[in-house]
């Protein structure tokens, strides 16, 4: 809240003139009235009252009013602007109330005795009141609906040429926003305040000292009482409000807690300068917040632009906040990055959703880095939209991931190139990997554009497109182009390799999962190798196929490991090139025949109309029962027949045998005469379709 000494900003709207002091109530003993000036005039006149008493215990109530050229008289309010900014038409001893008596209307000042001892007076300036204030008051009447006050500080007294500091008034302001409109909220036992639009216009300002943005709340138990802060630039977009760092500072904001919203906005900064650090990478439940959370929640930043900075946001904690179309370029200083979300003790940074953002130029550093930690300390849900990256520097890595899950990309631009860094001696020997994942999975990239460029000499790259290390996983490109810079044809494996200091995991799966193009949008996607089907009910009994690299052979097999898929000692089956079948036994199909009764296979006619083939057919008995013979779908060619079973083109009877013979439409038909009932194989090899 504003105490006496910040009395002196009422005239931070005004040229530096001397005021002219009058007064309207010398002693006041008794009730009374007083009014000002004794005559209408032809013009507004602004006036700023000091109520006060003659002691400290002096208390007494001031009620004002206008009397126009009719004698007619009405309630006049004022703008309170200390204690608490608000309007009001009864004032109290103490208070400095500003008003604006209409052209040919009188102010009457109506007050009562005064209480415990003393006496009362009223002091007034005149042309000294803040306008800001002024409109204020009719924007908080307004705010009762709308929850919004619009704060212009157009006659501020802010350097609009940058030359000197400004951070002292903007941070004064900032403070009269975040504490002095309240309005009650939701917690009863507490109180929200309504969204407060500032608004700086057009110009460049200079900022020297680090301006803090803590919207926190007195004994806030409630997550729906919070502060908005909204601050906007008043050039009409990002290049008309500018706001450069000072030589002495080394961070431009502190946003510690709350809601905001920034809109623009072109942020200047140097090659040793943070733009913002945000919240805190620990709680602290100390003070007026008792749940600890010190965090950015519910924010938006558009139409802002940051050039020239070595960091522009230091996460310590942040979730649901939105940037929309944002720039982020021309970094400096040692080791870069544009966002850099640290990881928290006790909670994790989520839903951060960027839209049409751009970051480019950025020498030997990160554009996203987002490290977490295990468990309950992993980020997660990232979201971008329609976003370019380019590096113009090959020793920058786009995207560093550590226990970060959950990440999408859609439609982005990711470009790897060396405009830049051929100048600073950076060559393929010195390029680093484009991206970087540490223990992440879930990470996303659908119908993007990633590419490498300025590649002459492909063999001597030192970094492929993706790093991973440890457990890794869920790597989707989908769609879009992938084009590694290396002018050969490509496989999977030429595009990632393991870190050095933590190496790769490997689960069995491959790490980049490709349903795209690789450098030729003509060519057709590259699919992944492998596949596992794993059982609804217990997820580790698992079959897979996959492509030996080695023999170029499709390999079926079964698992039940929990970590690993694709661990079989030995395969099932498989395939080769040359149309090799390889396994260790075929089956047929089985039927269970009873005794003195018969079952028919039919066989499949799909390009072989007449089932003709080689059939082996066989009975589970204690005695050489089986046959192996070709059918010509007309007529039975006996090959081997064992002596308990008979072979016929007709239907046989021969009694204690297994009666086969051809049946309707060239099936195959068994008649059980072995006395008992008998389980039958019949396999068939044919024409393939």
């Amino acid at each position: 809240m504003l105490n006496k000494q910040d009395n002196n900003l009422l005239t931070d709207q005004q040229d530096v003139t001397t005021p002219e002091i009058v007064t309207l109530l010398s002693i006041g003993a008794t009730a009374g009235s007083v009014q000002y000036p004794s005559e209408p005039t032809g013009t507004d006149i602004e006036i700023t009252l000091n109520y006060g008493g003659s002691t400290d215990a002096t208390q007494g109530t001031f009620n004002t009013f206008i009397v126009d050229l009719n004698g007619k008289k009405s309630v006049l309010p004022g703008v309170r602007n200390n204690i608490n900014i608000a309007q009001i038409t009864q004032a109290s001893v103490g208070d400095l109330v500003s008003y604006i008596i209409p052209v040919g209307c009188i102010l009457r000042i109506e007050y009562t005795a005064p209480n415990g001892g003393g006496t009362l007076s009223i002091k007034g300036v005149l042309g000294m009141m803040s306008k800001e204030f002024l409109f204020a008051s009719a924007a908080l009447e307004a705010a009762k609906v709308t929850d919004r006050v619009i704060i212009d500080l157009f006659n501020a007294p802010l350097d609009r040429t940058g030359v000197t500091d400004s951070s002292d008034i903007i941070q004064q302001y900032i403070n009269r926003a975040l504490k002095d409109y309240q309005v009650v909220g939701r917690n009863t036992s507490s109180k929200t305040f309504s969204t407060v639009e500032l608004t700086l216009p057009r110009g460049q300002y200079l900022i020297d000292k680090t301006i803090v943005i803590d919207c926190s709340l007195v004994n806030n138990l409630s997550v729906s009482d919070t502060i908005t802060l909204h601050i906007k630039g008043g050039g009409g977009g990002p290049s008309g409000t500018v706001i450069a760092i000072g030589p002495n500072a080394t961070q431009m904001f502190d946003m510690k807690y709350g809601q905001i919203i920034m809109e623009g906005f072109k942020f200047f900064g140097k090659g040793t300068a943070i733009f913002a650090k945000v919240g805190r990478t620990q709680r602290e439940q100390m003070g007026t917040n008792p749940l600890g959370d010190v965090m950015l929640k519910q924010s938006h930043f558009r139409d802002c632009e940051w050039y020239y900075w070595n960091k522009v946001f230091e996460v310590g904690h942040m979730f649901d906040v939105k940037f929309d179309n944002c720039g982020f370029f021309n970094f400096g200083g040692t080791s870069p990055v544009a966002f850099d979300v640290l990881k928290h003790s006790v909670d994790p940074t989520n839903n951060l959703m960027f839209y049409r953002c751009h970051m480019e130029q950025l020498p030997g550093g990160v554009f996203l880095r987002s490290i977490g930690g295990a468990a309950a300390l992993q980020h997660n849900n990232y979201g971008f939209f329609g976003c370019h990256f380019e590096t113009r520097n090959w020793d920058t890595t786009l995207v560093e991931l550590e226990h970060t899950h959950r990440i999408g990309f859609y439609n982005c631009q990711f470009t790897h190139n060396n405009t830049q860094g051929a100048g600073r001696s950076i060559t393929e020997a010195t390029a680093k990997p484009m991206f970087r994942f540490r223990n992440s999975s879930a990470i996303l990239f659908e119908n993007c554009t990633i590419s490498r460029q300025d590649v002459s000499n492909p063999a001597a790259l030192a970094s492929k497109v993706f790093e991973l290390g440890s457990t890794s996983g869920g790597i989707r490109i989908v769609g879009g182009i992938l084009d590694p810079g290396l002018n050969v044809p490509t496989s999977i494996n030429d595009l990632w390799q393991s870190q050095a200091d933590l190496p790769y995991v490997d689960n069995g799966e491959t790490p980049l999962q490709i349903t795209g193009p690789l450098v030729d949008p003509r060519y057709p996607p590259m699919f992944p190798d492998k596949m596992s089907l794993s059982s609804p009910t217990a997820r580790t009994r698992k079959w897979g196929w996959m492509h030996k690299p080695a023999t170029n052979e499709l390999e079926f097999g079964y698992t039940q490991s929990t970590d690993k898929n694709y661990d079989w000692s030995d395969y099932s089956m498989k395939l080769t090139t040359e149309g090799v079948l390889s396994s260790t036994s075929r089956a047929g199909k089985k039927k269970t025949i009873a005794n003195a009764a018969t079952a028919t296979w039919t066989i499949p006619s799909a390009g072989n109309a007449s089932r003709r083939g080689i059939f082996t057919v066989w009975a589970t008995h204690n005695s050489d029962c089986f046959a192996i013979f070709f059918s010509s779908g007309q007529t039975l060619f006996p090959i081997s027949v064992g002596s308990t079973a008979n072979l016929s083109t007709a239907e046989g009877t021969e009694a204690g045998k297994l009666n086969i013979y051809l049946g309707a439409n060239g099936n195959i038909t068994v008649k059980n005469l072995l006395g008992t009932n008998r389980d039958v194989v019949l396999s068939h090899e044919g024409i393939t379709v």
